[in-house]
């Protein structure tokens, strides 16, 4: 009988413990089959790669303009965050007959700081636009509030009960403002309605619970709505108009 001469790995009386390896004739060899699944498994991973960096390269190029925003870019959006895009928002330029159309999103951003009367308050505003200083005092547009600070009148019916509602639901508030024909009036004092965070007209809601009038010898956009709450308020006898 023919002898092989055959060099073991292992001490004689032993076998694999690992079930990938074979004994062969006395030699222990690697199963083909695993060097073959492992080579399937690179080249599957090469390609999948081959594929992948060209799609993650063409991303990054089609939104290259998108990371890297202009100057002019980075200043609307941080004038977009601050409430103010820079001008002005005229309800007259925007057509808007009724207080509850307004776009608060486009109005200018304040802090009420201190409160003066039913219908008049000062304000710190964010980013003030051109023509507005930071700090300013607010006339409320279209309405009056019974007087309580008048330097040659008393103070009159229902006054304190107006600047009291008025502190009570504006002082250290964040409000958006709004504007129309008249930027000032002869004192000088910014003429503005103000919004609440909430999008509601402040201004309309005095005349409404009945803590103000409405004013209407000077024209302005919301007029015929006023005039409309005023009358409903003292149809109903709320606030000042209660007997």
């Amino acid at each position: 009988m023919r002898r092989f001469k055959v060099r073991l790995r292992k001490p004689l009386g032993t076998r694999p413990t690992r079930p990938h390896l074979l004994e062969k004739r006395g030699r222990i060899t690697r199963a083909p089959g695993r060097k073959r699944g492992f080579w399937r498994l690179l080249t599957i991973t090469a390609r999948f790669f081959c594929f992948l960096l060209p799609a993650a390269a063409l991303l990054i190029f089609l939104a290259k303009d998108s990371l890297n925003p202009s100057p002019a870019e980075v200043s609307v959006a941080v004038a977009a965050r601050s409430g103010n895009s820079g001008k002005l928002y005229r309800v007259n330029e925007q057509g808007i007959k009724y207080s509850g159309a307004a776009d608060i999103s486009l109005m200018v951003k304040a802090d009420v700081i201190s409160h003066v009367d039913g219908d008049t308050v000062k304000v710190r505003i964010h980013n003030p636009p051109t023509g507005i200083d930071e700090k300013e005092t607010i006339r409320l547009l279209g309405v009056n509030a019974p007087e309580t600070k008048h330097p040659s009148k008393p103070v009159e019916y229902f006054g304190r009960e107006a600047s009291e509602f008025t502190r009570g639901a504006l002082l250290n508030k964040q409000v958006y403002l709004a504007f129309d024909w008249d930027l000032r009036d002869q004192y000088g004092r910014l003429l503005a309605y103000i919004y609440t965070s909430q999008g509601q007209c402040f201004n309309a809601r005095l005349i409404s619970e009945g803590y103000a009038r409405a004013y209407t010898y000077f024209a302005f956009q919301f007029m015929d709505e006023f005039r409309g709450l005023d009358q409903q308020a003292r149809k109903e006898k709320r606030g000042l108009w209660a007997e």
